[in-house]
């Protein structure tokens, strides 16, 4: 094995990631975060009503730390919470029209993100890199 670290490796490409998609959405003019970016698109994606616990589940986050995401968003205009129709305990998220143009201007860019990522990546390199992440993924049940 090599002298470098997984962990240490993919925080880095994490870290880096995180900062520029960061930066590039204050350029954009858009006022969220890589994180509001992912509960944006999950909301945005998904048709089926979704509660503050299928959010803390899609990003591996716990409950106190998700509760003052949403409270954030909320206070910015991004999601509303309405109360369920099926369980008056629980409260579903939606997005608002606001966030919903930040989700169309969010997936063109993610395509244009993804392109220049993977640019000078062989179709070859590619899914080598896939196959070791899947790797990678697996192996982290086992920590």
């Amino acid at each position: 094995m090599q002298n470098s670290s997984i962990m240490l490796e993919l925080n880095e490409v994490n870290i880096g990631i995180f900062k520029k998609i960061s930066a590039r959405y204050k350029e954009l003019g858009l006022e969220v975060t890589p994180v509001h970016s992912r509960i944006i698109m999950f909301l945005y994606d998904n048709d089926m009503q979704i509660c503050q616990r299928d959010i803390e589940r899609f990003i591996s986050c716990n409950k106190s730390t998700m509760s003052a995401v949403l409270n954030t968003m909320e206070k910015n205009g991004l999601i509303v919470r309405v109360d369920s129709s099926e369980d008056s305990r629980m409260k579903i998220i939606k997005l608002t029209d606001k966030s919903k143009k930040t989700a169309e201007i969010l997936r063109e860019d993610k395509d244009k993100i993804d392109e220049i990522l993977s640019s000078e990546i062989s179709d070859e390199e590619f899914a080598e890199f896939n196959r070791i992440l899947n790797k990678i993924k697996k192996n982290i049940e086992r920590i």
